[in-house]
């Protein structure tokens, strides 16, 4: 799939193990350069459902993104693109081949 950014500071430390490893430290730099790859190598997003790493759907305030587990409670929050560019909240997860990597959180 099409990996894109929600801001610039993000996409930095997304793509570059130093930022990564200054902002979120080693383990957590680590497992997101895991949790990026798999989303690269994903034809869609029900293809990350058949991976380690927990994906999982969220709710509430969150609805329409999806999560990869990292470290404690840290996730990879994403929401995946419709092909017109735009962000896909409802519809079937499986025609998304791009996806808009939100934010690394603890929303626990």
């Amino acid at each position: 799939m099409e990996v894109v950014f929600a801001s610039r500071k993000l996409a930095a430390a997304c793509t570059s193990r130093k930022e990564a490893q200054k902002q979120y430290g080693a383990v957590r730099a680590k497992r997101l350069a895991v949790r990026l790859q798999q989303l690269r190598v994903a034809d869609s997003v029900a293809d990350l459902f058949e991976v380690t790493g927990r994906c999982h759907e969220l709710t509430g305030d969150l609805a329409g993104q999806y999560a990869l587990d990292l470290d404690g409670p840290y996730r990879l929050l994403f929401t995946p693109l419709a092909p017109d560019g735009t962000r896909q909240t409802t519809g079937d997860r499986g025609s998304a081949t791009a996806v808009v990597v939100e934010r690394i959180h603890n929303y626990h």
